[in-house]
């Protein structure tokens, strides 16, 4: 007849770990014997996260690309197309039209520039060569505060195919200072992101591209930014069909508001300016309207109507309901083009 003693995890850390579950088993008339039963769940959990982490980084690997800019540096991209079409943040390769790319294979190539839009420090490459591995952009939209994500890149120029790990600390971050970025919708990181890292990507744990890293905000250490993919996207579709990203242009200033006793709706956005003879004063848009909707959609807030707007082409037309003096107005204009700033 055998007899058994279970110990719980932890008991016998110093023999075995406390990652078994141990039991002791007692023949008639033998030496106890240690027996393994089973890893508890949380450290089997943990394995699998750290499986995730290594085929997300298996995934994204072939397509990352170290950049190296004349005059400003260098800095990461990643392969969004297997024609050699490189997305990265504008402000890695400056002015420069001397670029260079090295595959992570090692291969290396002259790239040139389709385009630059430095209002989302986002840039376009293009590399002749073949038998690349482009990545997945994917949906930053669906990202939820703690999810895990990594970030690819080649810190300070020197470390080579690097990656660190974090979660999402936020999204939707504005109004930080980082450069002149104009329009901001930031993915908040803890992940590390060093110089050198700029452009390469930040992707889920699928191994789809949801980020481009681009900035430690200046005011806080520690706290890496991403320009959101779904901004890339939109960016990369107009340099590959324009030669540039164009958007709408309303010819107002607005501002977000918290407490109006005249006013109970759902927008906190004013217009605090309708400059003369531009769309929204020739649309009959005038100071102190309260705009509800945007082409049929809400918006509450100033950073909500600038990203409508913008996402209009110009020429085309957008119908606007505002709040005015206790009655709600419908107007329609037609944008003009937005002005690019700093080119």
């Amino acid at each position: 007849m055998r007899h058994s003693l279970w110990l719980r995890p932890g008991i016998l850390t110093g023999l075995v770990g406390a990652a078994f579950i141990v039991g002791w088993s007692f023949p008639r008339g033998g030496e106890p014997i240690p027996t393994v039963l089973a890893k508890p769940a949380p450290i089997a959990s943990a394995f699998d996260v750290s499986q995730a982490f290594k085929e997300a980084s298996r995934t994204i690997a072939p397509s990352v690309v170290n950049i190296n800019a004349a005059w400003s540096g260098g800095g990461t991209g990643v392969l969004v197309g297997d024609d050699g079409t490189i997305v990265t943040n504008s402000h890695v390769i400056g002015n420069s039209n001397r670029i260079r790319i090295e595959l992570y294979d090692g291969r290396r190539f002259r790239a040139r520039v389709l385009g630059r839009d430095r209002e989302t420090d986002v840039a376009v490459l293009k590399i002749d060569a073949e038998d690349l591995v482009p990545a997945q952009l994917g949906d930053s939209s669906s990202l939820e505060v703690g999810e895990w994500i990594l970030a690819v890149g080649n810190p300070f120029g020197s470390l080579g195919h690097t990656v660190t790990s974090g979660i999402v600390s936020a999204t939707g971050r504005v109004d930080l200072e980082v450069d002149e970025i104009f329009y901001q919708n930031f993915i908040q990181t803890d992940a590390s992101i060093h110089p050198g890292n700029s452009g390469g990507p930040m992707v889920n744990l699928r191994g789809e591209v949801v980020g481009l890293n681009t900035a430690i905000d200046g005011r806080y250490s520690g706290i890496g930014l991403a320009v959101p993919s779904d901004m890339v996207r939109s960016v990369l579709e107009q340099i590959l069909r324009h030669g540039r990203v164009r958007r709408g242009f309303l010819g107002v200033e607005m501002r977000t508001f918290h407490q109006d006793e005249t006013y109970a709706g759902p927008s906190r956005v004013r217009l605090s300016s309708v400059r003369k003879g531009e769309p929204a004063e020739r649309a009959g848009l005038r100071v102190g309207d309260i705009v509800e909707t945007f082409n049929g959609k809400p918006v509450r807030d100033d950073v909500e109507l600038k990203y409508a707007i913008a996402e209009v082409p110009p020429g085309q037309r957008a119908t606007i309901k505002v709040w005015r003096d206790g009655e709600r107005l419908e107007r329609t204009v037609v944008l003009d083009e937005r002005p690019v700033q700093g080119q």
